[in-house]
């Protein structure tokens, strides 16, 4: 939202008994932070390995910082034996192997520059555990961060969930061979 900053005239005072006729303010608008999430690949077989990279956007023009959020995976996936964990958010990222949740604490995620938005991600591997549909969702509020600088501390979160859509499935390939016969006719010579 918008947050003003104001000094009313009366709270002001000088040593030269001069009077100030208005009062003094100034706007802060805090517009948020948004999350976005997707498996590479949506379908694996069990004991295949899919990705789970989840992306945080920053629109405020100052950073953000002490961004943290726990991802609760749905049952029919696990974080894999080396979930391969990593972050351009800096912190610290928690993902122990067999685990059913990851933790981000710590982050920072980057101010809007110009008309760019500030982005990190946090990508960790997952495994198929049983064939199934899932969802993996990060509900609103889940997500939080403090706008650097701000006194007293302003806390920003996600004001809309974030979900991705996992399906384990029993993969099978198909093959199929065959030879191809080639049909020669002899060649006539004369004697």
């Amino acid at each position: 939202g918008v947050f003003t900053n104001t000094i009313s005239a009366a709270n002001i005072s000088n040593t030269q008994g001069r009077n100030i006729t208005g009062s003094f303010s100034a706007n802060l608008t805090v517009s948020g932070l948004s999350v976005s999430k997707a498996f590479y690949p949506g379908t694996v077989n069990v004991a295949g390995i899919s990705t789970l990279t989840v992306t945080l956007t920053n629109t405020n023009t100052t950073y953000l910082e002490g961004v943290n959020f726990t991802d609760t995976l749905p049952s029919n996936i696990r974080l894999a034996a080396d979930p391969k964990k990593s972050t351009t958010c800096g912190g610290s990222l928690t993902a122990n192997p067999g685990g059913q949740s990851f933790t981000l604490s710590g982050g920072v995620l980057p101010a809007q520059v110009g008309s760019e938005p500030g982005v990190c991600t946090v990508n960790v591997n997952v495994v198929g555990v049983t064939t199934g549909n899932g969802t993996n969702t990060l509900a609103a509020g889940v997500v939080k961060g403090t706008l650097n600088g701000s006194s007293p501390a302003i806390e920003v979160s996600n004001p809309a969930q974030a979900q991705a859509p996992i399906s384990v499935a029993n993969l099978t390939i198909g093959v199929v061979k065959q030879f191809a016969v080639a049909v020669l006719k002899a060649a006539q010579f004369p004697d």
